[in-house]
């Protein structure tokens, strides 16, 4: 049997039992801390008892706080996976990879209990080379491995791990979907983590120029933080642009962001390296039409002149030429709504339908 495959019992009452969830919960909101919110909900709502293991990342500035910090969580692990049938993990493949999840699948290991990693984010490929190795030992201690695009069951298959893709949870009645049939207000908008290397923050920026020489009325909304957001103010600055032109939202919970979606008449995304983006989800269960790079696991959710209009990474030029474009072709404009919104249909799991367990554990 491939690694990543063994039955495991998933044990319970019935369907329902209980479980530890080990995740990044927000804040931030944002795609994986969302997910973590959305996976407790829906167990709580198919009658799971949930143990909330938040491994959100929290800065110190000494080292003795760290390990102290550490320390709790993982004593609140340990004491949370004995409390429960199964623990459930999700983790992308940054340090995190190793430093808490590899640990709390060692300590599911010793307790003789069942485990689900839900595996995520873009960077797989990068993070884990050389390492390959020991990822594969990580995986093959899981009871099953869950991931949501083809993108990364394809890595894992090269790793010999196998692995069940299943679609991320999304509130979709809350992004109040309705097919647009032509922009309002050129109004665009970017809800990524300010993290330029990983997210091309700059690259829109860049681009934004060239659609406002065109488009004079044009916006932009930049919803989200990160590390870079001071050095993106400032490249916004630099080239001529003021608050009201290119505005600097920060963090928003998940209604405010369908509001957003609702106001705005384009989505731009630029990713380097992605997985499946809930911005990218949010966007198009909001009938919003989307310009964007076609990177990693973005393949098997937008299809040029499908779903989009796709740019190369790191091309603010085309950036800009697709977004003019799609303000000023109507039909295509409308018909990448409507589209938008089917699509998304069969691509998440609505939050609060019930069976999404059973698919999870496999009954």
């Amino acid at each position: 049997m491939a690694a990543g495959s063994k039955p495991g019992k998933l044990k319970g009452r019935g369907l329902a039992g209980s479980v530890a969830l080990l995740a990044p919960f927000p804040p931030p909101h944002a795609g994986i801390p969302n997910q973590a919110e959305y996976m407790g909900r829906q167990l709580e709502m198919e009658g799971f008892i949930v143990r909330k293991v938040r491994t959100t990342k929290v800065f110190f500035a000494h080292q003795f706080l760290r390990v102290i910090f550490y320390s709790f969580l993982f004593i609140k692990c340990i004491i949370s996976i004995a409390l429960s049938d199964t623990l459930m993990v999700i983790s992308g493949s940054t340090t995190d990879f190793w430093l808490i999840t590899f640990p709390a699948l060692i300590i599911c290991q010793i307790l003789g209990k069942d485990s689900l990693l839900f595996f995520r984010g873009g960077g797989a490929y990068v993070n884990l080379r050389g390492r390959r190795a020991g990822a594969k030992f990580v995986f093959r201690i899981v009871s099953k491995v869950l991931v949501p695009s083809e993108y990364l069951a394809k890595f894992l298959r090269e790793l010999g791990v196998d692995a069940k893709i299943l679609g991320d949870i999304l509130p979709l009645s809350d992004f109040l979907a309705f097919p647009r049939g032509k922009p309002k207000d050129a109004l665009f908008m970017v809800s990524r983590r300010l993290e330029d290397t990983t997210y091309g923050i700059s690259t829109i920026i860049r681009g934004f120029v060239n659609i406002k020489k065109v488009v004079p009325k044009s916006r932009l909304l930049i919803l989200g933080n990160g590390p870079d957001k001071e050095r993106l103010r400032r490249l916004s600055a630099d080239l001529g642009f003021g608050e009201k032109e290119v505005s600097f939202i920060g963090e928003v919970g998940r209604e405010e962001v369908a509001r957003y979606i609702q106001e705005a008449d384009i989505m731009l995304n630029a990713s380097t390296i992605d997985n499946f983006p809930n911005a990218i989800l949010e966007a198009m269960a909001g009938g919003l039409p989307i310009v964007s790079t076609i990177v990693g696991g973005i393949p098997w959710i937008l299809e040029e002149g499908n779903n989009c209009l796709a740019f190369d990474v790191g091309d603010d030029v085309g950036m800009a030429k697709q977004a003019v474009r799609l303000l000023r072709d109507r039909v295509l404009y409308s018909g990448i709504s409507r589209r938008n919104i089917a699509r998304v249909q069969k691509l998440v799991w609505p939050l609060g339908i019930p069976g999404w367990t059973r698919k999870v554990f496999g009954r």
